[in-house]
């Protein structure tokens, strides 16, 4: 209706338009513009400009001239995400009528016009668009205008930044990039590129040998495969051999590939490596299959060896942490020789087929031969080398074995039904037992393979067919990582890798079956775990003065049953104390300490006996602790601002350093990271002390410590009025050692200002994780404490790093709060009276809660209280002046109350605030 009005209106002055749009005709529509500029919502005129005129013809020959205001503030346009602000006007002047008129001028508009420089807009911008080749990425176009789009609450509400929006045009690969940065911050608000792309899409397979030499011939998905378009982009295929090749364009193009991709470059030794080259339309599948038939050895071999090599390298990396791989593994196939298969100078090589003496030998790329030269290959990448020989080769079998899911190695290899290595049971591999001192490397290799296997086999029946091979490539694959040094120290880490509460002592899940395959082949292992064995979690740090401190243990046992189970204590330096330990259900166990005053360090230990006269403790050595009292952080640092550590060094490098950490590797022997890309500080934290940071994508060993010592040393800290063993420290390391793993991470504590130092803590094998510690800080407590974290290279023989981030030093005191009731057991419609005493915070505020479930809950700035959600809070009063309270609280008359736990608490509020011990009653 606006429309009609305007139309009526503007009669005066549209019959006099000339057919053509000139400065007078653009000046008239102005004017009609501003006659109209409340209908039209045009609140400021000044920031009208003249955006665009034309004239043109419709189909009935009459004249349409179309006049465009465009909106502007403080000099810049006015845009939406996709079209200017404007008000158009469109006229048929042969008529002289209007056509149409439109108006989405923003009213009200304000926004903050502190635009960055042109130069750091387009350097900024160009961070977030891909890579491209050098002085092939140019600014096609550069704008700076008003972005105007929907709030976020509704459409109706409109947001206005002022934005940079740079244009990239990129010749390789090609891409025509659009990034629009908010002006005043940088900040990235979209991108995208304007080029049609229109992907290649389609498969790669192949045929080869399925099941050994003279196995079935299968075509096949050809995994991580590059395919590449002539020309143009590339990319890899994935598990079922598709692909997907991002392409600008719609027209035909033409793609071509050979045996070679992420993990796997073929080479064939008898000619011409095998390639495909055929035409593809963007959008349409364009499948190729190579070698679809078995033609020839030559050209199934190096579609086998690249189909087993690729599926090993991925076979491993599903059990092996951090494993970086063997990109483009170097394969030769169809070598000019007979009856054998080598790793040599990180390539596996295959020999033709052919007679040697009395063998009549296959090709010798197929299944189980192509894994276990790849195992050679892995083990290097694990350990530097393939020393010791024999056990690299059973390593190889171990590959070779899983990899093909039966137990020989190279079948038919010699002549048919002449098999290289036999594992079944009775056979000569699977009788091979230690010592492979004497042996050839190869008879040797057959105790670590037979080992493996008969492991797999024995967690199949136990486990199921699936269960079981799971289990057994996790634990007996994922261990090289821990870098075992031979097959006894396999075994051993096999077991680590098992094991679920970390003590070996005890044993581990699979124990027995990993001990008989072990005792198959005479290979050394741990003894077998004590018959009485414990389960237990040891009792936290607690502020509770009131109630006892129960402990609770599994206690088992192997060869008969329990008879009789204690707990030993002892408070401070006291004598111990023992208790008898009550079963209370199945295999649990408990007793329980009686409260103690803050400040209190309770120490105690376990023990068991059985039937069969076995007697053991736990832990075997020691004994297991805990703080009573008020836990405060007296400092800490997360090592993002300087706060006074000090370095001493004789390093030539490897020195300690406070920065941002990035990841670095050895490409020589990578066992996961040599140091992490972040810190250990969760959030905003980024720094932290780091032997040498170096620099970014140089080999870590080039700056790693060598050739002496490097330490940090904290400020002096005082200790004196804290009460002996009351005071804690946490720390978070890394610390990566390899080759002669002869260095140390060590953490030492000192009473008088560094001149002499007690250990805490001693790392002395590879630890490449953050791992955070905890533990007591030794006396005498004084005023001139220190901590250290020290770690050489000392002879220089070694690659070794570390990192050391959020360091904290906590200390109890008896500033508590301790809440007791007259009774445990209140029935409905009855009053439970409680008293309360913070001794320390006398005329303090405090809270009573309570809550049907135990906790935690955490409250910020407070702590964790011991009662679950929801919390109702109901009493609130202050402590009398010598830090005492009682209060009543009615037990409503609620049949359903009856037989409910209530669990309570108190905050007393004051310089931070303390919670109470927990208490907890039971409705009659």
């Amino acid at each position: 209706n606006e429309q009609d009005a305007l139309q009526s209106a503007a009669s005066w002055s549209l019959t006099a338009l000339p057919l053509e749009v000139g400065p007078a005709t653009v000046s008239l529509a102005r004017r009609f513009v501003e006659k109209y500029r409340e209908l039209l919502g045009v609140d400021r005129l000044a920031d009208m400009k003249h955006m665009r005129s034309a004239a043109s013809m419709n189909p009935a020959g009459h004249v349409i001239l179309g006049i465009d205001f465009k909106q502007t503030y403080r000099g810049y346009d006015v845009r939406s995400p996709i079209e200017h602000m404007r008000v158009k006007l469109r006229i048929d002047a042969t008529l002289g009528r209007l056509s149409l008129l439109g108006s989405d001028w923003v009213r009200n508009l304000e926004c903050e016009i502190d635009p960055m420089p042109r130069d750091a807009a387009v350097e900024k911008a160009r961070l977030e668009i891909p890579p491209f080749a050098p002085g092939l990425g140019r600014v096609h176009r550069f704008e700076t205008y008003v972005l105007v789009e929907a709030g976020p609450a509704s459409e109706t509400e409109l947001t206005a930044r002022l934005v940079h929006h740079v244009m990239f045009d990129v010749e390789e690969p090609p891409a025509a990039w659009s990034v629009i940065l908010d002006a005043a911050t940088g900040r990235l608000l979209r991108k995208h590129s304007d080029l049609l792309h229109t992907d290649v899409i389609g498969n790669v397979a192949a045929g080869t040998l399925d099941d050994g030499p003279n196995g079935a011939f299968k075509v096949v998905p050809m995994r991580s495969l590059q395919v590449s378009v002539q020309g143009g982009g590339s990319g890899v295929t994935d598990a079922s051999g598709n692909f997907k090749i991002s392409h600008p364009g719609t027209s035909q193009v033409t793609i071509t590939g050979r045996y070679a991709g992420d993990w796997c470059a073929v080479a064939n030794n008898a000619g011409a490596n095998t390639t495909f080259s055929m035409p593809a339309t963007p959008g349409q599948a364009a499948n190729v299959v190579m070698n679809p038939t078995h033609q020839h050895e030559f050209t199934t071999a190096e579609a086998t060896a690249y189909r087993f090599t690729t599926y090993t390298h991925f076979f491993v990396a599903k059990r092996y942490p951090n494993y970086t791989g063997i990109p483009k593994m170097v394969t030769n196939v169809n070598i000019n020789n007979r009856c054998n298969a080598f790793y040599r100078n990180s390539t596996i090589n295959f020999y033709k087929s052919g007679s040697r003496g009395s063998y009549n030998c296959p090709n010798t790329a197929y299944e189980e031969v192509v894994a276990h030269e790849y195992g050679h290959a892995f083990h290097v990448v694990f350990h530097g080398s393939y020393n010791p020989l024999s056990f690299s080769e059973g390593i190889g079998d171990h590959l070779g074995l899983f990899v093909s899911d039966q137990r020989i190695i190279g079948r038919d290899f010699l002549n048919q039904g002449q098999h290289i290595r036999d594992y079944r049971p009775g056979k000569s591999a699977h009788q091979t037992q230690w010592p492979s001192k004497g042996k050839e490397v190869h008879k040797a290799g057959e105790i670590w393979g037979g080992f493996c296997m008969d492991l797999r086999d024995l967690l199949v029946v136990k486990h199921g067919v699936a269960k079981g091979k799971d289990i057994s490539e996790i634990i007996t694959i994922t261990q090289y990582s821990r870098n075992p040094t031979d097959m006894p120290d396999g075994v051993i880490e096999v077991l680590v890798q098992d094991d679920d509460d970390s003590n070996l002592k005890n044993g581990t899940p699979n124990f027995k079956l990993i001990a008989q395959a072990a005792d198959n082949h005479l290979l050394p292992r741990p003894p077998d775990p004590p018959t009485v064995q414990f389960k237990h979690t040891g009792f936290p740090d607690t502020r509770d003065t009131v109630n006892a401190y129960v402990i609770t243990a599994e206690v088992t046992s192997q060869a008969g049953t329990v008879t009789r189970a204690t707990l030993s204590y002892k408070v401070g330096s006291g004598a111990y104390t023992t208790l008898t330990m009550t079963k209370v259900s199945g295999d649990t166990y408990t007793a329980s300490i009686p409260a103690q005053k803050a400040v209190s360090r309770i120490e105690y230990f376990l023990e068991g006996w059985d039937d069969k006269k076995s007697h053991e403790r736990y832990p075997d050595i020691g004994s297991l602790g805990f703080t009573v009292g008020h836990m405060n952080i007296f400092f800490a640092d997360d090592f993002e601002t300087d706060r006074g550590w000090t370095g001493v060094h004789t390093a030539t490098s490897g020195r300690f350093e406070r920065v941002d950490p990035f990841q670095a590797t050895w490409t020589g022997n990578p066992i996961g990271d040599c140091q992490p890309e972040d810190d250990h500080t969760a959030g905003t934290g980024k720094r932290c002390y780091v032997t040498e940071n170096g620099l970014r994508g140089r080999e870590a060993y080039l700056f790693d410590v060598d050739n002496g010592s490097t330490e940090i040393q904290s400020p002096t800290f005082d200790l004196s009025a804290v009460t002996p063993g009351a005071a804690r420290i946490k720390y978070a390391r890394w610390f990566y050692t390899f080759n002669n793993n002869d260095d140390t991470l060590d953490v030492d504590v000192s009473t008088d200002g560094g001149k002499a130092w007690k250990s805490l803590e001693q790392v002395a094998q590879n630890e490449n994780r953050w791992t955070v510690v905890e533990s007591m800080l030794p006396g005498p407590y004084t005023t001139q404490m220190k901590i250290r974290f020290r770690t050489a290279d000392n002879p220089n023989n070694s690659v070794t790093d570390a990192l050391i981030d959020d360091v904290s030093v906590v200390v109890f005191d008896d500033d508590v709060a301790e809440l007791t009731a007259n009774t445990r057991t209140p029935g409905v419609g009855t009053t439970l009276k409680f008293d309360i005493e913070a001794l320390k915070r006398p005329g303090s505020m405090y809270f009573w809660a309570f809550s049907f479930s135990p906790g935690p809950v955490s409250v910020p700035g407070l702590g964790v209280l011991d009662l679950g959600w929801p919390v109702f809070l109901v009493i609130s009063k202050k402590l009398d002046a010598s830090g005492k309270g009682r209060f009543e609280v009615p037990v409503p008359m609620a049949p359903i109350l009856k037989g409910m736990r209530v669990y309570t608490e108190a905050m007393v509020y004051s310089s931070g605030g303390i919670l109470s011990n927990p208490w907890n009653i039971q409705i009659k």
